[in-house]
């Protein structure tokens, strides 16, 4: 009978494995354990990632779905008609920058301008230099169009203008968000005149039952009671303003503005039909003060 050769390679393969088979699973285990850790570390991100897109997705379709395309086809786009003032005033912070501000009006009753992006233009101006500005405009609001301290390398500025570059406009199935904007007002607005400043001071009124994560509020002042020649805008808001409560609030120049006849005017400016502008009254736990709802 023939004698085995187990010095042969293979044999020596088979023996390694018999004698260290414990130590083998052991490292075999934790590899599957590492692998293992691996894969749910990649997966659980990406799946995550899914399961959010997709209910964003999901948000997206139904919000197409509520759109009234011939309730669209009413709503009328805005042009310079609907514009009632447009002017340029020097900044009081720098003699070479300047604010624009264009008073605007909504003529749409029951559309909302979600978005409107402009600019404005004067004599001289040059295109690249365009500055772009976004807001909203409710259904049938008059509020104003700001710029703030832009660079203005010119003496003299003339023939302001406002451009709107693109608009988007969302027909409304139920109005009765607006309501909340008669709700935010003020009270006892006062105008001092200090050495070197202006302080326009007013309390910001939620009369509404919802605590709002931020109300702003336009201010600006005129020079006649008929409102047609401003002299400085501003723009302030309150934060964490809770239902039925009242906040101090302020807007200040860094310019004495004397004339007899100054006129203060204050517009809430608050998108009523925008998501997560409500904060949560109720704490509860699993529900974190400050949490946002629809």
């Amino acid at each position: 009978m023939d004698q085995i050769d187990y010095n042969k390679w293979y044999y020596k393969i088979i023996y390694f494995f018999i004698v260290n088979q414990v130590a083998l699973k052991r490292a075999l285990i934790v590899v599957l354990i590492v692998v293992n850790m691996i894969f749910w570390g990649w997966s659980v991100p990406k799946w995550t990632d899914y399961f959010l897109t997709s209910q964003q997705h999901n948000a997206s379709l139904a919000q197409l779905n509520n759109i009234n395309y011939n309730a669209l086809k009413g709503c009328n786009s805005l042009t310079s008609a609907n514009v009632s003032l447009v002017k340029a005033l020097v900044s009081s912070d720098t003699s070479d920058q300047y604010n624009f501000l264009a008073k605007i009006t909504n003529p749409n009753a029951k559309c909302l301008v979600k978005k409107i992006r402009y600019y404005f233009t004067y004599q001289g101006h040059q295109q690249i230099n365009n500055i772009y500005h976004e807001d909203f405009i409710l259904p049938g609001e008059t509020k104003y169009l700001f710029s703030f301290n832009e660079e203005i390398d010119m003496p003299v500025i003339s023939a302001v203008e406002l451009k709107i570059e693109s608009e988007e406009l969302q027909p409304l199935r139920d109005l009765k968000n607006l309501s909340l904007l008669k709700d935010l007002s003020y009270e006892k607005a006062r105008l001092e005149n200090l050495d070197e400043s202006t302080i326009v001071t007013f309390n910001a009124v939620n009369d509404t039952p919802y605590d709002l994560w931020q109300v702003g509020y336009q201010v600006v002042l005129y020079a006649d009671s008929n409102k047609t020649t401003p002299l400085a805008m501003g723009y302030t808001t309150v934060t964490n303003f809770l239902a039925d409560s009242k906040e101090p609030a302020a807007v200040t120049w860094f310019k004495d503005f004397i004339s007899p006849s100054l006129v203060v005017e204050i517009i809430p400016d608050l998108n009523v039909f925008a998501a997560n502008i409500f904060m949560e009254r109720v704490y509860e736990p699993g529900i974190p003060q400050g949490l946002e709802t629809e």
